[in-house]
């Protein structure tokens, strides 16, 4: 997901404790309608940097537009895939932070889950290529 100052993000939902672990992000950029970016990941070794060889596999969800019922909707599919996740032994553990906010207030929730790992990279320019 890029982060910019438009981005608005509702919350961060994960499920992890096994070989593998799910992360979804709520959020929408601007007044455009919710998305929620979502990514499954299977732990390959045991590196937590981007060296990493672990199979990722993202996905996307986007709602219609940006009301708060399509938000609701969207929060209430992935609380229930989340839990589910856990009840059947995807991962033992499930955490679901509160963000309600831009991009400094998802670095300071983000950053107190020992279980996250941020890096920040430039984003690619409209040509593909890192602006660096």
């Amino acid at each position: 997901m890029n982060l910019n100052e438009k981005t608005y993000v509702d919350r961060v939902f994960y499920v992890y404790g096994g070989p593998r672990d799910l992360m979804a992000t709520l959020f929408r950029q601007g007044d455009g309608p919710w998305e929620c970016e979502y990514r499954f990941r299977y732990y390959v070794d045991t590196r937590m940097d981007n060296t990493s060889k672990d199979e990722k596999r993202f996905f996307n969800v986007v709602a219609q537009d940006s009301s708060i019922e399509s938000r609701d909707k969207l929060r209430a599919v992935f609380s229930e895939l989340t839990t589910d996740l856990v009840k059947v032994g995807f991962g033992d553990q499930m955490d679901e932070v509160v963000i309600a906010g831009g991009i400094d207030r998802f670095t300071e929730e983000m950053s107190k889950r020992p279980w996250c790992n941020m890096v920040r990279v430039a984003a690619p320019s409209e040509d593909g290529y890192d602006e660096h």
